[in-house]
């Protein structure tokens, strides 16, 4: 079962409150995508790793998410807004936050998926996908690596199996998204 570090923000809702019309449609294109490879996958838990959740506090940001993600949901790797524990003089790096939260929760199988590549940690290079850090990117070219990763982990938790070869994830994930 993978833990999914998910960082959303343009990825699935945008970085700026105020969307442009073509921002919002990939926005919704990629809500759809995510929550159908979701579906792939329904042991996959989702950890929120996004600085909204430390400015807003934790129930807004996972109230912008759909319901299908938000029922996967299963903390994040930051206390929300009203337990700044922080001073302003240290602000602190979403990387130090997943850190401790991979130290403090050691998630078997866990899975990182963000628009900001100074976030992977060395534990996590192979189980990692970055997305461009534009405002809002599709998801449409990394969701069967997503697939890929996923399905790698359930292969791996399931008792005595190897994970399966590259390939073979490449042609399962392909029938499943019916490329």
């Amino acid at each position: 079962m993978a833990t999914l570090y998910l960082n959303p923000e343009g990825i699935l809702y945008p970085r700026m409150l105020t969307a442009r019309t073509e921002d919002a449609r990939t926005l919704s294109a990629n809500v759809a995508l995510f929550d159908a490879v979701l579906a792939g996958f329904p042991a996959t838990r989702i950890v929120l790793h996004s600085w909204l959740v430390y400015d807003m506090g934790y129930r807004q940001a996972v109230g912008m998410l759909s319901p299908g993600v938000q029922e996967r949901i299963i903390g994040a790797t930051v206390p929300g807004n009203r337990l700044y524990p922080f001073r302003l003089s240290s602000k602190p790096t979403r990387r130090e936050w997943l850190r401790a939260d991979l130290k403090r929760r050691q998630p078997s199988y866990p899975v990182l998926l963000d628009t900001d590549p100074r976030q992977v940690l060395p534990i996590l290079s192979e189980y990692s996908i970055i997305i461009c850090e534009c405002i809002t990117t599709s998801l449409a070219d990394d969701a069967s690596v997503l697939c890929e990763l996923l399905q790698e982990t359930d292969c791996m938790s399931a008792e005595g199996l190897s994970p399966t070869s590259r390939e073979a994830r490449q042609e399962e994930c392909s029938n499943f998204f019916g490329l």
